[in-house]
């Protein structure tokens, strides 16, 4: 079996070289998870919608996970790049229920405002 023989070849060679765990080679592939494909949005989103939207699931998953110190971080993290954008993002309190509400309306409100606004620019081309 040419598998069994590169096996102990390569074993051999291996333990003359100091490596620790021989035997890596000639294994069958496991069983691999196929990736998803990316979900596309149903309508358009701008980059504050996006980054809206991303916020509210790493709001819902810290109120699932609330040990969960690193995602604690990247919520202040990315809650202050938005607090630009959005008032009092810096004062809240990211793994309740009333932030989740609030960045749903805060959501719904920012695509009708670049719905709104698309829609002007559009007008403004076509004068």
């Amino acid at each position: 079996d040419t598998c069994s023989a590169w096996k102990l070849l390569s074993n051999a060679a291996e333990q003359a070289l100091g490596v620790r765990s021989p035997g890596k080679r000639c294994r069958q592939p496991g069983l691999v998870q196929k990736q998803r494909p990316p979900i596309k949005p149903d309508s358009l989103q701008s980059t504050k919608e996006r980054q809206l939207r991303r916020l509210l699931r790493k709001t819902e998953t810290l109120q699932r996970e609330p040990w969960n110190f690193t995602l604690r971080k990247r919520i202040q993290n990315l809650a202050s790049s938005l607090s630009c954008f959005f008032e009092d993002f810096d004062n809240l309190d990211w793994d309740n229920a009333t932030s989740t509400q609030k960045l749903q309306d805060l959501i719904e409100w920012q695509q009708s405002q670049d719905s709104r606004d698309r829609l002007h620019r559009w007008a403004e081309k076509m004068e």
